[in-house]
């Protein structure tokens, strides 16, 4: 995922739609420090949302909406985290330095890094396997961690840029942002074995799975969300949603799209494991791309700020985020 997304178009009006969901603005939590953003994970345990923030880390209490801690060591292009909760530590990707960063999870004191390839950006812990998988950009790679002995077991070498992935029973599946399709790594053997196309689909980047149906749900840039058959590894449908979507989550019945350049986010109703209705059309902000959704309270959380307008006469120039302006925004029913 890119640090933030900047852009000026504002498609998303708020809209309610048929399929139950109801959810409100519900209240926005300030954020200090730099102006950009990116992953947002929800550690179970201890119930901390951690925000990437590229060069650091936000850890809110989501008991008080308190930013109770920051982590720093080490941070240059902070993407993606994984939560080792048995083992009370976490990896973090810092992607300017092809380094994952190892950090307690108590103390948030990092303790260690491990070399990956370039740009690495989502990282996820395979409870299955128990192994850590870290996908690279840049070098167009996965890098396979021991977290036993945080030493890489595996480097597998792909064609397609890899984005986010999830694992699911007995396989990782991950999307290609650049060859627009999903790839699927047998954990058992560390080799990829299924690769499959998303027509309509371009720069996937957010994915989610339902896991008692076997459907995948990849957001796609140009504002299509395509659901996918794990085990056969075929699309099944596609979805249209906002623009510039860049997270995806499955929770409870519903999938979720936050959708950057739109500035708003899908809710959308699963009637059954091919059927699918929008439930409502949040207006969130221009910016808000990626978000996490609560799995205890179901509650949203999505990120932005606020931009400086750009001269008519330059379009095309990336606008400033105005310093001080980044907040989560809280949804609730």
């Amino acid at each position: 995922m890119k640090l933030f997304l900047a852009s000026l178009a504002f498609l998303g009006a708020a809209s309610a739609f048929s399929a139950e969901a109801s959810y409100k603005l519900s209240h926005r939590i300030p954020l200090t420090g730099a102006e950009s953003w990116d992953y947002l994970s929800i550690e179970p345990q201890s119930h901390r949302l951690f925000v990437t923030r590229g060069n650091h880390v936000d850890v809110i209490d989501l008991q008080t909406d308190a930013v109770i801690g920051k982590i720093t060591k080490g941070v240059d292009g902070a993407h993606g985290i994984a939560f080792i909760s048995k083992m009370n530590k976490a990896y973090l990707t810092s992607g300017n330095r092809a380094k994952v960063l190892i950090f307690n999870l108590t103390t948030l004191e990092v303790q260690g890094e491990i070399a990956t390839g370039e740009k690495p950006d989502a990282v996820i812990y395979d409870d299955n396997s128990g192994k850590l998988f870290v996908f690279n950009g840049i070098s167009k790679s996965i890098t396979v961690i021991d977290p036993a002995t945080d030493t890489v077991i595996k480097t597998i070498v792909l064609d397609g840029r890899p984005e986010f992935a999830v694992a699911l029973g007995d396989g990782i599946f991950f999307n290609n942002e650049n060859t627009n399709s999903v790839g699927m790594i047998e954990t058992k053997t560390f080799t990829l074995k299924k690769v499959w196309t998303l027509p309509g689909c371009e720069e996937p980047t957010g994915l989610s799975a339902n896991a008692e149906e076997g459907r995948l749900f990849s957001v796609c840039k140009n504002g299509v969300m395509v659901v996918s058959d794990s085990e056969a590894g075929k699309v099944v449908t596609n979805i249209p949603i906002g623009n510039g979507a860049d997270a995806s989550v499955f929770d409870d019945g519903y999938v979720f799209s936050s959708n950057g350049v739109s500035g708003n986010l899908n809710v959308i109703k699963a009637k059954d494991a091919n059927t699918f209705e929008i439930a409502q059309t949040l207006t969130t902000q221009v910016g808000a791309r990626t978000m996490m959704v609560d799995p205890t309270d179901h509650k949203i959380y999505t990120i932005s700020g606020q931009f400086v307008q750009v001269d008519p006469a330059t379009p095309k120039v990336k606008p400033a985020i105005i310093p001080g302006s980044v907040e989560i925004l809280v949804f609730d029913k």
